[in-house]
């Protein structure tokens, strides 16, 4: 048994690939020997003591079976325990998680996380997505019944070709085709190569300009596959959240359909500057809670500028023609306001909210140690217990800790990308210190407030603050 083990580590100190029924182990050493390969590659990231990885890898495993006879796929796992570089390398921060590899261009599957669901998306990823149109007709029909659809005017195997199928690697909505015949190119009268988009709707059609470079079209295609008006649904979801672009949102019933003509006409107007989404909240309830609006109030209409899950929120002062042409001025002028959702204020000041963060933080006297929070968190439920710890050891003499719904409450200056987040804010100060360390033990946070605090402590055992005490016997009531 040692032996086998031995030469094991032996083949992987060389680099050597070695797989457990089509699926490759892979590490920092033999990471290199796997892309020099002329394949794609779909590789699960994952910590060795993660349950989800034990969870999943039952499933990863009859991925990797169904692809054991295609040879133009490498699938595999990577350990993140043991090996850093190439999480590092790809800034894959945490796993488990899926990554799609083919030359330069990376790629993570977020989409269910069954064998079957991440066979299919592979299987997309593998198979041609260009419809070679091989007669003037085929272009014709292509046009024709299709919204809007990308042409490359081309020979086929040309290089403005290859370009092309490299740029689609990864595409899911767009419809793509290749003209190669010479009755087409001269009718429709572009150069070879061209690439066009035509649209029912908005422009028309637009000629892709500058070099046929697969990133360069790739660009081209992300912007133009989406009409100037999107309406409110999965692809408003891609293009606007998962590519962080601002968009103006107009919220309306059935009953408001009028909206979606001066939506129109704006878009009109200031194409190029700014895309536009229609969309009944009452069929979106989950994200009306996210913006902290009421779906009873429409109509209305806001800007939204994604960053990274933290939404960004300039509303309308009504949701009509000439108040939607004033927002669109203030946002390109940079003088639109913010919205902040807030949570209501108690009159004792028991819970932490928007409106009454400036009040209770930063204290003149103490420094405040905030946690920010989601209802649905386990580990920040797990952390209140922590934080009661750190409290009893340097009592609330010196030192106030305030928890806050951070799903309910948007704090100015403070946009919070994950949960749960804890900052200290010195005495007097506005401007709060995060605790980065991924240890959130009590003793840990006691070290983290002891280096950074301002005002001083004997660190004696004393009782939690009455504010924050009723407020975690609140929480605790709220989660029974």
């Amino acid at each position: 048994m040692w032996g086998h083990v031995f030469f094991a580590l032996l083949s992987l100190t060389y680099g050597e690939l070695i797989h457990d029924e089509n699926l490759y182990f892979l590490d920092d050493l033999n990471w290199m020997e796997a892309v020099k390969e002329p394949k794609d590659m779909f590789v699960m990231f994952y910590e060795p003591k993660c349950g989800h990885y034990k969870r999943l890898l039952p499933e990863m495993k009859k991925v990797a079976a169904s692809f054991k006879d295609q040879s133009d796929i490498l699938l595999g796992q990577y350990d993140m325990g043991h090996n850093k570089h190439i999480g590092v390398a790809y800034d894959i921060k945490a796993g488990p998680s899926f990554h799609y590899f083919s030359g330069k261009v990376h790629y993570e599957y977020t989409g269910p996380q069954t064998a079957s669901d991440i066979t299919q998306w592979v299987k997309l990823r593998l198979s041609p997505k260009v419809k070679l149109l091989r007669s003037y007709p085929d272009v014709q029909q292509f046009i024709s019944e299709n919204p809007t659809v990308f042409v490359l005017f081309a020979d086929e195997d040309s290089e403005a070709s290859n370009e092309l199928a490299k740029a689609i690697k990864f595409e899911q909505n767009a419809l793509i085709g290749i003209s190669i015949h010479p009755v087409a190119l001269s009718v429709y009268k572009y150069a070879n190569p061209s690439f066009v988009v035509f649209k029912k709707n908005d422009y028309k059609t637009k000629v892709f300009e500058g070099e046929l470079k697969a990133d360069k079209l790739k660009a081209f295609i992300d912007e133009e596959k989406y009409g100037w008006v999107l309406p409110f649904g999965d692809a408003a979801y891609e293009y606007f959240f998962d590519n962080n672009k601002p968009g103006l949102f107009v919220f309306r019933n059935s009953s408001q359909s009028e909206l979606d003509e001066i939506v129109d006409e704006l878009a009109l107007t200031h194409h190029g500057k700014i895309k536009f989404s229609i969309g009944d909240l009452h069929q979106h309830l989950t994200f009306a809670e996210l913006l902290g609006v009421n779906p009873d109030k429409q109509p209305f209409a806001m800007i939204i500028k994604p960053i990274n899950g933290v939404l960004r929120k300039y509303p309308a002062d009504k949701a009509a023609k000439e108040e939607l042409g004033y927002l669109i001025k203030e946002w390109e002028d940079g003088t639109a306001k913010q919205f902040y959702k807030s949570q209501l204020a108690p009159d004792d000041d028991s819970l932490l909210t928007t409106s009454n963060f400036k009040k209770l933080v930063p204290s003149a006297e103490k420094d405040v140690l905030v946690h920010f929070y989601a209802p649905w968190c386990m580990h920040c439920r797990v952390l209140e217990k922590q934080l009661d710890e750190v409290l009893e050891t340097i009592g609330n003499d010196t030192l106030s800790i305030y928890a806050i719904d951070a799903m309910a409450n948007d704090i100015p200056g403070h946009d919070i990308f994950s949960f749960p987040t804890l900052k200290l804010f010195k005495a007097g100060e506005s401007s709060g210190i995060e605790y980065t360390n991924k240890e959130k033990k009590a003793e840990d946070i006691i070290e983290f407030i002891k280096k950074n605090r301002v005002v001083s402590s004997e660190y004696k055992p004393r009782p939690r603050d009455q504010a924050s005490k009723k407020e975690s016997e609140n929480q605790k009531k709220e989660d029974l």
